[in-house]
């Protein structure tokens, strides 16, 4: 694997200092770790300036799938969740299940009520395994899946969502090359902010970092 200063001075080299937005940041995974990482981005006041993601795999084995979108606060309408979604926790696991509820990873949620453990008038946001009719979630939108305390039923309201852009594919590191991929996003990220998930292929991979780096052209 490229050393970490070999890595920078090469991502230096798609612009100044200056437009710099995120730079070198680094997420990493566990030997066989299940897990979607991202990186939130503030909203930019020039939002409609073009910037340059780019983004480098540290693993020779597993390919990355870079997810870029935005947040934005929910208003109803007819592709969307509306009103609130009826919920049960469960213990087992740790999901909430409700039946076609809507929601993708990345969405901020309060609940309506405590069971289950969770608080009121609290953000979590969903992570972990979203699936059509269960899902997992966080206190953060970096943190693990909540551990849910009990069985039951209680109800959730969506604050925010998540809107996907475009996604690239960063493959498995070839021997001799940095494995770096970009994307130029135009109009990136508005309203509440942005996002960049981090996947990758396949569970069963040794431990390795991911950088990644943000600037304006």
């Amino acid at each position: 694997m490229a050393e970490l200063h070999e890595i920078q001075e090469a991502l230096q080299r798609l612009g100044s200092d200056g437009n710099v937005l995120v730079l070198g940041t680094a997420v990493d995974w566990d030997t066989d770790e299940a897990a979607v990482y991202t990186i939130d981005v503030p909203a930019q006041a020039d939002a409609d300036r073009p910037l340059i993601v780019a983004v480098k795999n540290g693993s020779a084995t597993v390919d990355l799938t870079a997810t870029i979108g935005n947040f934005r606060k929910f208003y109803a309408a007819a592709s969307s969740p509306t009103g609130t979604t009826t919920v049960y926790p469960t213990d087992t696991g740790d999901v909430m299940t409700g039946t076609a509820h809507g929601l993708v990873r990345g969405d901020k949620v309060q609940f309506t009520g405590t069971v289950g453990g969770v608080a009121l008038a609290t953000d979590y946001w969903l992570s972990g395994t979203v699936a059509a009719n269960t899902f997992q979630f966080s206190t953060s939108v970096l943190g693990g899946a909540f551990t849910v305390t009990e069985d039951g039923t209680n109800a959730c309201a969506l604050q925010q969502e998540y809107a996907e852009l475009t996604s690239f594919t960063i493959p498995a590191v070839a021997t001799g090359e940095l494995g770096i991929r970009d994307r130029i996003i135009q109009g990136w990220p508005k309203g509440e902010g942005g996002q960049i998930k981090l996947s990758k292929s396949a569970d069963a991979a040794a431990a390795f970092y991911a950088w990644v780096e943000i600037r304006r052209l």
